[in-house]
């Protein structure tokens, strides 16, 4: 093999390589950027159609102190143990712990709040523009 044909060989692996690295860094930065946007529904108390969920029922919204807002925060454990794993082109969002997983599923039983509502899809959106104009001005 010729040295020019080694050197386009390298070329093409080195750019591979930065690539994958950077399609990882910004799946990695969406999946967070999605963990956030899911914290903000919930501070206000809205599920994943992006409408208010039911209050909460007023003897349980007394007994919790912190008003009637169905936000799924009592003591922070369940939306505290929310997690991004990064891996090879993608990132899952998962729970810490299998009580806090749970936890999060009776609650999504009750009123469906986890996933991409279509206001974080476009959240997502323009986290992802951002990112590639950010990544390619370096």
């Amino acid at each position: 093999m010729s040295q020019s044909r080694r050197f386009v060989i390298q070329v093409k692996q080195a750019i591979t390589k930065q690539t994958e690295k950077i399609l990882d860094e910004i799946v990695e930065d969406v999946a967070k950027a999605q963990v956030q946007n899911i914290n903000n529904r919930l501070d206000k108390g809205i599920g994943i159609n992006d409408k208010q969920m039911p209050e909460l029922k007023k003897r349980y919204a007394q007994r919790k102190g912190k008003g009637n807002i169905r936000n799924l925060y009592n003591k922070g454990t369940m939306r505290g143990s929310i997690k991004v794993t990064p891996g090879r082109r993608k990132a899952i969002i998962s729970f810490r712990s299998t009580k806090e997983k749970n936890k999060a599923r009776y609650n999504e039983q009750r009123y469906k709040w986890w996933g991409i509502s279509k206001k974080d899809n476009r959240v997502l959106i323009q986290v992802v523009n951002r990112l590639i104009k950010r990544l390619t001005k370096g």
